[in-house]
């Protein structure tokens, strides 16, 4: 991680698996904190980071402000059969009350992870990924997911 201000290199993110540094691409990265804190402790208090990319996994670093921070937990664990089958482009945090980071694919695939057990929770798929684009211009036809949102504030309307 970097210094906006001045450029100067604050930690090293590793993983875990390797002890190196991640060298995919890095599409996302995710800062979750306590939304109930001032915009001033949210600065001092990031409880956690996390990076998607390239290699279809979610690397989760712990804040401890050290030089190098080493993952505390990548997903999808080995024994889980769900999991991105292609690159991860956009992730988002879901919020403190249900502890879920989203993440959306390049294939279209959206997948939930619960942060505290690491299990993906749910997973929207286009129902056939291997269709191929029928027409010339595969930008309008991509079924890649850039970017999330998760809207606040929606009430149940029963």
């Amino acid at each position: 991680m970097w210094n906006f201000s001045n450029g100067q290199c604050l930690t090293d993110l590793k993983s875990s698996e390797t002890g190196k540094k991640v060298d995919t691409e890095i599409t996302a990265l995710v800062c979750v904190h306590d939304p109930e804190l001032e915009d001033d402790e949210k600065i001092e208090e990031i409880a956690q980071v996390i990076s998607v990319g390239w290699d279809r996994k979610i690397h989760i670093w712990q804040d401890e402000k050290e030089e190098e921070v080493f993952t505390n937990k990548i997903l999808p664990q080995n024994n889980q059969a769900i999991g991105h089958k292609d690159d991860i482009m956009s992730a988002v945090f879901g919020g403190m009350s249900n502890n879920l980071v989203y993440t959306g694919a390049h294939d279209g695939t959206i997948i939930a992870w619960n942060l505290d057990n690491g299990a993906g929770k749910y997973q929207l798929s286009d129902y056939d990924l291997d269709l191929p684009c029928t027409s010339k211009n595969y930008i309008k036809e991509s079924k890649s997911v850039d970017a999330l949102l998760i809207l606040d504030g929606r009430t149940d309307p029963s």
